[in-house]
Order: C-alpha cells, then structure tokens, then sequence
C-alpha cells in the first residue's frame, strides 16, 4: 500500500492529469454534441444516426465516453517512462529494490486512476444528454443499460491504464543507458563526446565541464572529475 500511495501522489504532484482530464472531458463533448445535434436529421438518417428516445440509445451515446481511454492511455504509460526521462528511476529502485514490487504498485496505481477518468467519460455524455432532454421538456430515457456502459468505460480505461504501465515500463527500461563495467567502474556509459578541455600543445585534458561530467565518461576512458 505505502508503494501505491507513492505512486499516486507522484501523478498528484503534476498537472499532467489536469490538462489530460480537461483535453479528454472537452473531446467527449463535443462528440456528444455533434451526436445530439446530427441525430434525427436528414443527414444523421444518411450516417444511421435516429434519434435518441430509447435507453439503448442513451447507451450508445455513453459509449462514446470511451474515448476518455486514450488520455487514461497517455496519463499510465508516462507514470512509467516518467521516472527513466527525468532520472528518478535509480531513486525509487534504490528505496524500493524490486523492479516487480514497483511495476506491480504503478499497475495497481494506474487502475483507479484509469477508472476514474473512465468514470468522467461516462457521466459527461450523460450529464448533456440529461440537459438536452430537460430544454427540450422530455424525459431521459434511463435504465440499466447505461449503467452497464458507464460501467464498461470505467473498465476499458482501467485496463488500458494497466496495460500501458506495463508497456511504459519495458520501453522505458530498454532505453536505460548501460553502466560500464571497464575498471570496476559503475560510471553511465554515453555514446554522446563529453566536452573535455584541450591544453595549449592540443592534447585533452581530464577535466570535464558542465553537467557532463555527472553523465559521461572521459575521451580518456577514465572517469571525470568536475572542472
């Protein structure tokens, strides 16, 4: 549990999850708008859309919520690859030394997060529906079938969220960069030239600059010490 509320108050801390919450809620409605306003028209009769008097109808039109899955996508891959792009994986596999144990806490982590934003992408198209049929004086067709596919998106954004922490974290641990092992060193081995200084008579010195020094090794071979 320590290890899910951890992760969970890492996703917190950011505003990624605002601006993916607030992108994916205004995508899902403008989809149900453009349903309700297309539905029962010439135009929706030509596209197979009719219009929405039936619960199956609401349910389809909540289904459509289902598109809050690609943000829930994006939100659980980057709890992943988030700690190898800005280099706190070496930090949480320090405190915690146990890839499963961490793996297993961001899935189980991801999961309500997924559902929740799943559970927003079912009640946005049926909170508009539920205004467009109060303005015009109707009641909203409601059963047991929205329900169950208020209850499908919540799962589909859930499973998504799992499967992309799973996904994030083997791309994520393919791109790590190896450690040399040369002289009984540790010492991050980069493919990128360290900006080493040249001495009057053009030979490289050891001392490296800049944040080099922490990533890289020497042109020499050896490790750096900081200019």
């Amino acid at each position: 549990m320590r290890l899910i509320h951890a992760e969970l108050r890492k996703v917190r801390t950011t505003r990624l999850w605002i601006g993916l919450s607030i992108g994916g809620s205004a995508l899902v409605v403008l989809a149900t708008v453009a349903v309700l306003l297309v539905a029962g028209t010439s135009e929706g009769l030509r596209q197979g859309l009719g219009p929405i008097t039936t619960v199956e109808d609401v349910q389809t039109l909540v289904w459509s919520g289902a598109a809050m899955s690609f943000f829930a996508i994006v939100l659980a891959a980057t709890m992943a690859t988030g700690e190898y792009r800005y280099g706190t994986a070496a930090g949480t596999y320090l405190a915690t030394p146990s890839r499963t144990n961490v793996i297993s806490a961001k899935v189980l982590a991801a999961i309500p997060l997924g559902a929740a934003l799943g559970l927003v992408g079912g009640i946005v198209p049926l909170s508009i529906a539920a205004v467009w049929f109060a303005v015009k004086g109707d009641a909203l067709p409601f059963g047991l079938g929205v329900v169950t596919a208020m209850a499908d998106v919540c799962v589909q954004c859930a499973y998504g969220a799992a499967l992309a922490v799973c996904v994030g974290a083997a791309s994520g641990a393919s791109w790590s960069p190896s450690w040399d092992s040369s002289a009984g060193s540790s010492w991050p081995n980069r493919s990128r030239p360290c900006s080493c200084r040249r001495s009057s008579d053009g030979r490289r010195s050891r001392v490296c600059k800049g944040r080099s020094a922490l990533r890289m090794r020497c042109c020499s071979g050896r490790r750096p010490r900081r200019g």
